[in-house]
């Protein structure tokens, strides 16, 4: 119990500190969305959350969205992933001005488990190009988005995005390849 509280403060404290997220949502949704609708949320998720091992990866569908996660990796974070692109909270994807709309191109820097390239798609992009750095996550992604692929509406490029051009080092997590260390060389 003390760790769920801990884990809250900590997410009312950046949304305080961070000017941006106060800027689009009110303090008073973040707070209620927080002690009161995140917990019930992600545990009704996690009610829905089915997995199985294929092709020697995780093949998790929560809700009707199937995406492979390493094998490995503790599938119970793809909810709170789940949560953050699907479900209605103050972690925000779809700010007025930034929807998606039937025939746009879409870069997805950092795809990670790939459910906001699977919401561009459903969205009606016309392409979606996913870069992600973990080489696990990457393969994970092409068996994810296989058709497509082979369609040309989804190109990965397993490689960092940035503004310079560099070197750099970067190590993923594979027990939680949502934690990647990645720093100039």
């Amino acid at each position: 119990m003390l760790k769920l509280l801990k884990k809250r403060f900590e997410i009312i404290k950046s949304i305080i500190v961070d000017s941006n997220v106060t800027e689009n949502v009110s303090l008073g949704s973040c707070l209620e969305s927080v002690f009161q609708l995140y917990g019930y949320k992600k545990w009704r998720l996690k009610k829905n959350l089915y997995f199985t091992q294929e092709f020697g990866h995780n093949k998790v569908t929560i809700k009707g969205s199937t995406v492979y996660w390493p094998s490995g990796a503790d599938v119970r974070r793809l909810v709170d992933m789940y949560f953050e692109i699907f479900e209605d909270n103050c972690h925000k994807f779809d700010d007025s001005g930034t929807e998606i709309d039937r025939g746009d191109i879409v870069v997805d820097a950092g795809c990670c488990e790939g459910y906001f390239a699977l919401k561009a798609l459903n969205g009606g992009a016309k392409t979606v190009y996913c870069f992600e750095p973990g080489r696990q996550v990457s393969n994970c992604l092409e068996l994810t988005f296989n058709n497509a692929i082979k369609n040309g509406k989804v190109v990965i490029e397993n490689s960092l995005l940035g503004d310079i051009e560099s070197e750099f080092l970067f190590e993923e997590d594979l027990e939680d390849p949502t934690f990647e260390y990645c720093a100039p060389v």
